[in-house]
């Protein structure tokens, strides 16, 4: 299996849904999304009317994002560690498996 083919398993073990109500609206906002993948949440941002710029350092992943063509949504390849000037100014929500359902139907860290 490649790399991007298990990142697409990855993305639906998630819980995008609970993340997604939890945001404010996103429409004309710009999303960096560091670690894009393979550009699948990318391409839930863009729906939700954002426009994202999405950041790694694996061009197998990179190629997989673009093939997307997403119409608002740009791939650059960079360094987490070392990100060059991306011109935006951000506020960030860490949003990677970050929101669990509870028992109770509330969310934990």
């Amino acid at each position: 299996m490649s790399l991007a083919s298990e990142y697409k398993q990855q993305f639906g073990w998630r819980y995008w849904p609970t993340i997604f109500d939890a945001l404010p609206s996103l429409q004309g906002q710009t999303i960096l999304d560091l670690g894009c993948g393979v550009g699948e949440l990318a391409a839930e941002l863009v729906a939700c009317g954002a426009r994202v710029i999405g950041v790694d350092m694996n061009e197998e992943l990179l190629r997989e994002a673009r093939s997307r063509q997403l119409s608002n949504a740009e791939f650059r390849a960079a360094d987490l560690r070392r990100l060059p000037e991306l011109g935006i100014a951000a506020a960030a929500y860490a949003m990677y498996g970050t929101a669990r359902p509870r028992a109770d139907g509330a969310t934990f860290g």
